[in-house]
């Protein structure tokens, strides 16, 4: 994914990256900010998910987990 967008990708909504990629993106400034007024279930994260060492604020992130089935 990091390559796609070092070359030029465009047009991605949503992107779903490891935290390693995450913490690249920022230092690049290549992610926008969430906006958290859209986000209704924020409150319900696990204290333990909502202050990453990589995005203090939260501002760029949303932790996501697989469905259970």
């Amino acid at each position: 994914m990091l390559a796609k967008l070092e070359a030029g990708a465009v047009g991605y909504d949503l992107l779903v990256p490891t935290g390693n990629a995450v913490e690249s993106l920022i230092r690049r400034q290549a992610l926008r900010p969430l906006d958290k007024a859209r986000l209704a279930n924020l409150g319900n994260l696990k204290p333990e998910y909502r202050e990453l060492w990589f995005d203090p604020g939260r501002s760029t992130r949303c932790p996501t987990r697989p469905r259970s089935r």
